[in-house]
């Protein structure tokens, strides 16, 4: 099926269009012999709502330095987070143990400069994997309050093109995985294969 992950049917709220999928699948069943693999032959339509759009515009990079940038981007980021949190009951944020995302965005963009410091109070985990659970609170952080704006619709591929290409945390996991990837530490290598998704491997 070439839909979004998480959607089996297709788009949300199109009955016709999620009927179709159904009796297509189910169709399969008469088949006389299997394994049958067979391509659903139309793409999901867009969806109701207005295009995905970040709800806050994000300083651009003459912003003074990698770390107030990316400062500055949890402080606008931030209530739409809350409301994130408040609408949904839940948040994907807290693996790391680690209290606050701007600590977490000090902590990276310090050691991305060459400046580490100590492993922030509450750390779940010891360095380097400490520097995995932290990066993927900063980036569902940054996913939650991206599509709180109600009435929005944004795809995986908007979605990550965006954090990737377009934020200071983008610019900071890159040279996160970057500065992981040169070590001479197994452990960081590994580390550093996770960070980046294979599709956004190139930095932009």
């Amino acid at each position: 099926m070439p839909f979004e992950l998480g959607r089996p049917l297709g788009a949300p709220n199109d009955p016709e269009f999620q009927m179709d999928v159904l009796r297509m699948t189910l169709g399969l069943l008469e088949r006389e012999s299997g394994p049958v693999l067979e391509d659903y032959p139309h793409d999901a339509p867009e969806g109701g709502g207005e295009p995905w759009a970040c709800p806050v515009s994000l300083p651009g990079v003459e912003a003074d330095g990698q770390e107030a940038r990316l400062l500055r981007e949890v402080e606008l980021l931030q209530p739409w987070y809350e409301e994130a949190v408040r609408s949904r009951g839940r948040t994907a944020v807290g693996l790391s143990g680690v209290e606050g995302v701007d600590t977490i965005a000090s902590f990276l963009a310090g050691f991305v400069s060459g400046e580490p410091g100590t492993a922030p109070e509450g750390a779940s985990e010891e360095m380097p994997l400490l520097l995995r659970f932290m990066s993927d609170d900063i980036k569902a952080f940054y996913l939650e309050a991206a599509t709180a704006q109600p009435g929005r619709s944004a795809t995986s591929v908007a979605l990550n093109d965006w954090l990737y290409k377009e934020t200071a945390l983008g610019a900071v996991l890159y040279d996160l995985r970057d500065r992981l990837a040169a070590s001479e530490d197994p452990r960081e290598k590994a580390t550093a294969g996770g960070l980046i998704p294979l599709t956004y491997a190139q930095r932009p």
